[in-house]
């Protein structure tokens, strides 16, 4: 069994869109602690393999970057925003 999670691009990704994708990852590697980046592919790939709710993968990764805010904010950048909650 491979560690290595593959990217694929999807039809509308854009090749610059991949690329900035892939240096993302990589500065998160350098970045966080090698438990946190393994912790983070882990969501990645749970959220490729099942897609549920984004705001499960926000909450996630939020907690995940706390140290880090400033990753947590260019993480948000490529994803849709979370789904908001109606008041009731």
């Amino acid at each position: 069994m491979s560690d290595e999670i593959k990217v694929t691009e999807a039809p509308s990704c854009s090749l610059s869109g991949r690329n900035d994708a892939l240096t993302f990852i990589q500065e998160v590697e350098k970045t966080v602690p090698a438990d946190a980046y393994q912790q983070f592919l882990a969501i990645l790939s749970s959220y490729a393999q099942d897609p549920g709710s984004i705001d499960v993968v926000y909450s996630q990764v939020e907690t995940l970057f706390a140290a880090h805010p400033e990753l947590f904010t260019k993480f948000k950048a490529f994803l849709p925003k979370p789904e908001k909650k109606e008041e009731t």
